[in-house]
């Protein structure tokens, strides 16, 4: 086994020399052995210690009581969660019942003009209603059509391009015509407009010849 190396010290007490298994801190005070046994036992370090002791107690108890706030904090925080979420669902539930109640009116309203209608006239004013009904559905929720003009520049952030027509009339990548409507719903784009837009005929000549090649 290593042997401690013993450090040779005075004693502030007594000026009696002594070593110490421990270099020196000019700091802090040093005894020999006697005396450091005379300071550990005085009565001022004993209350020093029994204080220690009582404050060491008081924080464990602290402790316990914070470590059991928080977990009945931690349990209704969870609960308040789960409840939340809950009602979220419950919420996204019953807008689509509100939605699919619409839907369903609309549904039987087209079955009943279709075996009442006798006659082409009757029948086209009858779907012109359903068609307003469902626009008023669609304005009840925030849903509205992508307003598509010929003549614009594709946009790739309303448009989809599902068709490429070859002509000089326009420049490249103008809309020709739309194909589907596209809708936003509270501003923003859920369904884009498919639409064919133009490529000049010397490009796609040129395209052509490359692919050939």
């Amino acid at each position: 086994m290593r042997r401690r190396e013993m450090n040779k010290i005075i004693c502030v007490d007594c000026g009696n020399g002594d070593e110490v298994p421990f270099k020196p801190d000019e700091d802090r005070p040093v005894y020999c052995k006697e005396c450091f046994q005379k300071h550990r036992t005085s009565p001022q370090n004993t209350k020093r210690v029994l204080d220690l002791e009582s404050e060491l107690e008081t924080l464990k108890v602290e402790f316990e009581k914070s470590k059991k706030d928080y977990s009945y904090l931690y349990a209704d925080f969870d609960n308040y969660k789960k409840l939340k979420e809950q009602d979220l669902l419950n919420a996204k539930m019953k807008s689509r019942i509100d939605v699919i109640k619409h839907l369903i009116e609309l549904y039987e309203d087209i079955n009943r003009v279709v075996k009442n209608s006798k006659d082409f006239e009757n029948l086209s004013e009858s779907i012109e209603t359903v068609i307003l009904k469902l626009e008023q559905i669609f304005k009840f929720e925030s849903v509205e059509p992508i307003e598509v003009k010929t003549g614009e520049k594709f946009d790739p952030s309303l448009h989809r391009v599902v068709e490429e027509i070859s002509t000089d009339d326009y420049g490249d990548n103008i809309i020709c015509k739309e194909i589907k409507k596209g809708y936003k719903i509270s501003g923003n784009v859920f369904q884009f407009s498919e639409v064919a837009v133009s490529q000049s005929e010397s490009n796609t000549k040129e395209e052509n010849v490359n692919v050939r090649n």
